[in-house]
């Protein structure tokens, strides 16, 4: 990964909901950030045609603590985390829409001064809002949980040039990190 392209962030929340997407009515929560959800984080606070996030792996800081509630969205229950921090690697690669002014230096540089000016962030819905800082900027807090567990299935991305199709991999936390495969690895299904 070069240090021009990778960020590193960490991002705190009281509550967050990943949903499963084999449960309906109710919005049960996956146990930790999805690499889709981590993607949509860096897209809102820096997203332009010329850059594709790619989400290298996601470090659990508290440990993994679930509450229910009534769902609003969906008029059932939602099982949601809570009081919930994570640390976000990833690195952005240069698209086709790239042009002559896309440098990756400065993409790195409008994606710091988002962060630094308090770019807003959801934890999966905006009922779930969120801190999000630079690793390095963080202060203390940066160790992962001294967990280790299967995370069973869990969504990669949805392939909007494929009518939305959902693509998975096996999840594991190991030590705390889940590491996710990169885009067009073996590991991924769908």
């Amino acid at each position: 990964m070069g240090a021009e392209t990778s960020v590193k962030v960490v991002v705190r929340g009281e509550s967050a909901c990943f949903p499963r997407p084999e449960f309906r009515r109710d919005q049960i929560s996956y146990d930790v950030l999805t690499p889709a959800s981590a993607r949509g984080i860096l897209d809102r606070i820096h997203w332009r045609p010329a850059i594709r996030w790619v989400v290298t792996s996601i470090a659990v800081l508290k440990p993994i603590a679930f509450a229910e509630k009534e769902s609003a969205a969906t008029g059932g229950r939602a099982v949601v985390l809570r009081d919930v921090a994570y640390v976000i690697e990833a690195r952005f690669d240069m698209t086709s829409r790239a042009g002559p002014l896309d440098e990756a230096a400065r993409h790195r540089g409008m994606f710091k001064r988002r962060l630094r000016a308090g770019a807003t962030v959801y934890l999966g819905s905006d009922c779930h809002p969120a801190e999000a800082i630079l690793f390095d900027e963080a202060g203390e807090g940066g160790t992962p949980i001294p967990s280790t567990r299967d995370l069973g299935w869990m969504v990669y991305e949805a392939d909007y040039e494929d009518r939305g199709r959902l693509r998975f991999f096996r999840a594991e936390l190991i030590d705390g990190v889940v590491s996710v495969p990169l885009p067009g690895s073996s590991q991924l299904y769908g």
